[in-house]
């Protein structure tokens, strides 16, 4: 857990460094992620891994205390909350909760459709399909309380 958030952490922090919007911001959470997964020898089971680590609460309090990566979340998501202030808060949770689900859930089905196919994944479309979906999530109207 604690070598996948240290890869993380620089590459997060150097593209939020580069970010002036929401639609910045996305890309310092996500492409870092994917990017990693990228380089990992196939066959490749870290997304699965990841995704099942998400939904287990004493795992998801030891990613908590990532420090290398901790600092560049914290910072990008504060940035999004921010971004996103015209937002009922409780929707911005919400929403800020199923992005973390959508992307480990999408990266982890990637993976084994990948391993199960023989075929390499392709993380760098994934990314930006992520991103553009993230974007979409995030910016949604608001239909109802």
């Amino acid at each position: 857990m604690e070598r996948q958030a240290v890869a993380l952490g620089p590459a997060r922090r150097e593209l939020f460094d580069q970010s002036d919007s929401l639609l910045g911001d996305i890309p310092a959470l996500v492409i870092p992620f994917t990017s990693a997964l990228a380089e990992l020898p196939a066959p490749t089971y870290r997304a699965r891994f990841l995704d099942q680590a998400l939904h287990d609460p004493p795992t998801v309090e030891l990613l908590r205390g990532s420090a290398d990566d901790e600092l560049a979340t914290t910072a990008i998501v504060r940035s999004v909350v921010k971004r996103l202030a015209h937002l009922d808060p409780a929707v911005v949770e919400g929403r800020a909760r199923l992005t973390t689900h959508l992307l480990s859930t999408a990266c982890a089905d990637i993976e084994e459709r990948a391993e199960r196919s023989g075929d390499a994944p392709r993380w760098r479309e994934t990314g930006t399909f992520l991103c553009d979906a993230i974007a979409g999530l995030l910016q949604a109207p608001i239909t109802g309380p």
